[in-house]
């Protein structure tokens, strides 16, 4: 089920609009001799609008695109009220183009409605009054486990130790020495480490610093805005506005990334600026 069904402000302002151009569109074709051909392209202008904030509402890429439809919508704006600007009056004194100019505008009164609590939510940060309202959307799922996500305990391999880069992919490292993968802590607080020991009974069973591979982390960032982790990959890290954490490498949509209390994941590169 698509997020947006569990918002009901997202769901019900979706459906409004897409009921306001049906209005519009109908007027105009009633009031047709009255349009120019600048006043049908916005006709077409707002249907694409309104199809593009459902995919992307539907599609759960709110954080990608939330800049673009912001610019979207101040352009339609300014657009429709130029529009209510010329159908209100001829619904006064034109009487053969009242039904449909009224029509018209009336459509074009729900959807400017709508835009601007748009801008208001889509513009507005997460922790704000609007902002709740916006879409709790994520970025896509990925664990760091062993095939058919089995978390990587005391599982016998020859597998080198894996590591997750800043595009959500595993690669393999290939330093790391032949034996027997765990995880020193629980697979959601460290997801990204792991410890290999060699198969030698004369070696010790605790881990020393000789045979641990550490990863560097070697930039600290501040997070711009706040997130919130989705809960069905406990590889993602949650954090506030101004939080500092500290990444591994910029590389990708995704970096490695370590909290200030030690919990690693991975956080999405566009919500953090330059280097703290």
């Amino acid at each position: 089920m698509p997020p947006i069904a569990d918002n009901v402000f997202l769901l019900s302002t979706l459906i409004l609009s897409a009921c306001g151009w049906l209005i519009a569109f109908v007027g105009a074709c009633v009031f047709r001799r009255g349009l120019s051909g600048g006043a049908w392209w916005i006709i077409i202008y707002e249907l694409l609008l309104v199809m593009g904030t459902g995919f992307v509402l539907l599609t759960n890429t709110f954080s990608q695109y939330r800049l673009v439809m912001l610019t979207f919508l101040a352009t339609s704006i300014a657009m429709v009220t130029s529009q209510l600007d010329y159908a209100l009056p001829t619904t006064k004194f034109v009487a053969q183009y009242k039904a449909g100019a009224g029509a018209y505008a009336a459509g074009y009164i729900i959807l400017i409605v709508i835009q601007f609590l748009w801008v208001l939510v889509f513009g507005s940060e997460a922790d704000s009054y609007f902002g709740k309202y916006a879409p709790k959307y994520y970025g896509n799922i990925v664990g760091i486990v062993a095939p058919h996500h089995q978390p990587l305990q005391a599982q016998q391999s020859s597998q080198p130790q894996y590591e997750m880069t800043g595009d959500k992919t595993i690669l393999t490292d290939s330093a790391a020495p032949y034996g027997t993968a765990y995880h020193t802590t629980s697979p959601t607080a460290h997801p990204a480490t792991a410890i290999v020991e060699p198969n030698n009974n004369n070696m010790p069973t605790e881990p020393t610093a000789l045979n641990q591979q550490q990863i560097e982390y070697r930039e600290k960032v501040q997070a711009l805005h706040a997130y919130q982790a989705n809960p069905e990959d406990p590889n993602e890290l949650s954090f506030a506005k101004g939080e500092m954490l500290d990444i591994v490498d910029r590389n990708g949509n995704w970096w490695q990334a370590r909290k200030p209390d030690g919990t690693v994941g991975i956080i999405p590169s566009n919500y953090f600026g330059a280097s703290a």
